[in-house]
C-alpha cells in the first residue's frame, strides 16, 4: 500500500520544513509527497532539495488556489491511498503505518478521517472523541482536508475539488471545499468513517478577534453557506448553523467584547450570503499549473 500526500502550500516556509522533517520520522516508508508550491519565487527549493533523498518527492508549480492545487497534485498521484496535508501540519512518526494498518484492516472503507491533534496526541478544537461513520449531517466537525485519506480508486469517478471554493479560488466562497467534496463522496455512496486514533497534528491558535479575522470570517462563511445550499441541506439546518453563530455573539455582548460580537456576526452575514447566492452550476477554472524541469524530465523517463 502506497500514500501518495498533495500538500498545496503558499508563504510558509519553516511550517512546511516541519512537516517535511515529520515525513522522515515515519515508520511506515511507502508514501510519496507532492509539493504544489504556489508561491512566485524560489523560497521553497533549498527546503524541498534537502528532503529529495529521503522519500520520493515532486516539487510542482501552481497559481494560487487550494482547490486548483490540490486538483494539479492528483493528477500526478501514484499511490492507493491519497492524502492532503495542510502546509502547517505535521504527522507524529506512527500516523502512516496506523492509517496503512486500519486501511489494510477495513477493505470495505473507501476512506478514513481523524482529528486535529497536539504533539502529544490530544484532540483540539472539542473534537469528536468517538468512531462514528460520516453521514451528511454529522461531517463538519469530523471532517478537513488535512486528517481526510481517500482510496485513489475509489474516488476516481468523483472528479476534484470544487475550484470555485476554498482559499485563493478568486471567488466570495472562501471555504468547505473539503466538506463538499466529502459530502459529493457519500453522496455517490462511498463508505467514510471518522476515528479519533487517526488524527493529525496542527497549530491550535486561538481566536484573535481583529479586522483581518472578521473579514477572513466573513469569507469562510460565505463558502460554508454556499455548500449548504448546493447539498440540499435543510432549512433547520441551516438555522442551526446560523444559531450557532448568534450564540457566539450573544457570549460577546455578555463579556462586552465589540470585536467577538463583530466576528460572529460577520459569520451569520456571510452564511445568509452563502445561502441566498442563486445556486448554479460554475465551471472549473482553467488549470493553471505548471511541472518544474526536474518533474518534467523525470516524468518522461517513466
Amino acid at each position: 500500500m502506497k500514500f501518495s500526500l498533495v500538500v498545496a502550500t503558499l508563504g510558509r516556509v519553516t511550517e512546511l520544513a516541519r512537516f517535511l522533517v515529520s515525513l522522515d520520522q515515519q515508520t511506515f516508508r511507502d508514501f510519496e509527497l507532492i509539493v504544489v508550491d504556489q508561491n512566485p519565487d524560489d523560497r521553497l527549493t533549498p527546503i524541498v532539495a534537502a528532503h529529495a533523498e529521503s522519500y520520493p518527492l515532486r516539487h510542482l508549480r501552481a497559481a494560487p488556489g487550494v482547490s486548483r492545487a490540490r486538483n494539479f497534485g492528483m493528477r500526478q498521484c501514484r499511490g492507493e491511498i491519497v492524502g492532503f496535508p495542510d502546509d502547517d501540519c505535521w504527522y507524529l512518526p506512527g500516523t502512516l503505518e496506523r492509517l496503512a494498518n486500519a486501511f489494510e484492516e477495513r477493505p470495505e472503507a473507501d476512506g478514513l478521517t481523524g482529528p486535529c491533534i497536539d504533539d502529544s496526541g490530544v484532540i483540539l478544537r472539542r473534537g469528536p472523541r468517538t468512531a462514528a461513520k460520516l453521514t451528511k449531517y454529522n461531517l463538519f466537525p469530523r471532517s478537513c482536508a488535512l486528517t481526510m485519506f481517500l482510496r485513489r480508486d475509489r474516488i476516481a469517478n468523483l472528479g476534484g475539488f470544487d475550484e470555485t471554493l476554498g482559499p485563493g479560488s478568486g471567488t466570495p466562497w472562501g471555504s468547505a471545499e473539503d466538506h463538499e467534496y466529502i459530502a459529493r463522496a457519500l453522496k455517490a455512496g462511498l463508505r467514510i468513517t471518522y476515528h479519533p486514533a487517526y488524527g493529525v497534528c496542527h497549530p491550535d491558535a486561538p481566536h484573535a478577534f481583529n479586522e483581518y479575522e472578521i473579514q477572513k470570517e466573513r469569507s469562510y462563511a460565505r463558502g460554508e453557506g454556499r455548500f449548504l445550499r448546493m447539498h440540499e441541506y435543510s432549512r433547520w439546518y441551516f438555522s442551526y448553523r446560523i444559531a450557532r453563530a448568534l450564540g457566539g455573539a450573544a457570549i460577546g455582548a455578555m463579556r462586552a467584547d465589540g470585536l467577538k460580537v463583530r466576528y460572529h456576526l460577520s459569520g451569520v452575514v456571510g452564511k445568509l450570503e452563502g445561502w441566498c447566492e442563486r445556486c448554479v452550476e460554475v465551471p472549473a477554472l482553467p488549470n493553471a499549473g505548471w511541472v518544474s524541469t526536474a518533474v518534467r524530465e523525470a516524468k518522461d523517463d517513466r
